[in-house]
């Protein structure tokens, strides 16, 4: 699970069945910053092995990933807006396979044509930083 929060102010949550029942309440109140970015290695972390017996997770966090990459400003030249030059860029790609976030925006790990979409859709927004 990937998610925007609220900021600068605690808050919780807890995981639901199917008919949103909760199934896990989280005992910790937890306050983020304006940009802060956190991932868990799995819930409440690890000693040595979880309660399988399982080592830590070495698989890519997919929805973390597929999150960024949709959030990002697609300004790929660094000229400070999305435009030509960025379109260019990502239909240059486009049949490349690619874990890269930036250029890979729905995290399928393909440049493709949906990718540049999701580009060309934020056309003309003017990127911070």
């Amino acid at each position: 699970v990937a998610a925007f929060v609220p900021t600068s102010r605690a808050l919780s949550w807890q995981l639901t069945d199917g008919d949103g029942m909760g199934v896990v309440r989280e005992r910790y109140w937890l306050t983020f910053q304006p940009g802060e970015i956190r991932v868990c290695t799995s819930c409440h972390g690890l000693s040595e092995f979880d309660q399988a017996g399982n080592g830590p997770p070495q698989n890519t966090p997919a929805a973390l990933v597929q999150l960024l990459g949709w959030w990002s400003c697609p300004d790929f030249d660094g000229s400070g807006a999305v435009d030509a030059a960025d379109l260019t860029t990502i239909a240059s790609q486009w049949g490349q396979a690619s874990s890269d976030p930036h250029y890979d925006r729905d995290g399928d790990g393909q440049i493709t044509v949906v990718d540049v979409m999701l580009v060309a859709s934020r056309w003309g927004e003017v990127c911070s930083g």
